[in-house]
């Protein structure tokens, strides 16, 4: 793009702005952490382009797609909770902004389709586990 004549000949080309996006644009690293952030979003917006479609997914598998996505978040930046904490921030603040109701964490919590699963979430007692606190808080 920043090689063709119509780059070449625009105003932009020679305006510090234009200098500063080029320059930006042809790093490699720059590159490296757009991977970087698309690899870590991925699993993300995976879900919400099955909430975006016609078919509406109950609340119970929206739960555990996003449950599901943030462990491949994790399983991505192999544990490390420097990495993939603000990743994981992000997606709890807007949860418990906009979606999050204890109703639907019992919904999840009491579906046998997810609660006989060998790798529900339900199983492990760990303080990042949201939908565990939030069920226990709903059922207590």
């Amino acid at each position: 793009m920043f090689q063709s004549n119509i780059w070449i000949s625009s105003q932009f080309s020679r305006s510090d702005e234009g200098k500063e996006v080029e320059k930006t644009v042809l790093n490699a690293t720059f590159w490296k952490k757009v991977m970087y952030v698309l690899k870590s979003a991925e699993p993300i917006m995976e879900v919400l382009q099955k909430v975006n479609t016609g078919e509406s997914p109950s609340m119970p598998y929206i739960y555990n797609d996003i449950y599901r996505a943030k462990v491949a978040i994790k399983s991505f930046h192999g544990d490390d909770v420097r990495k993939y904490g603000p990743f994981w921030s992000v997606i709890d603040d807007h949860w418990n902004l906009l979606i999050h109701h204890p109703l639907y964490v019992a919904a999840y919590f009491l579906n046998p389709s997810y609660r006989y699963r060998p790798h529900f979430c339900g199983g492990r007692r760990n303080n990042d586990d949201w939908l565990i606190s939030n069920s226990y808080w709903f059922l207590n």
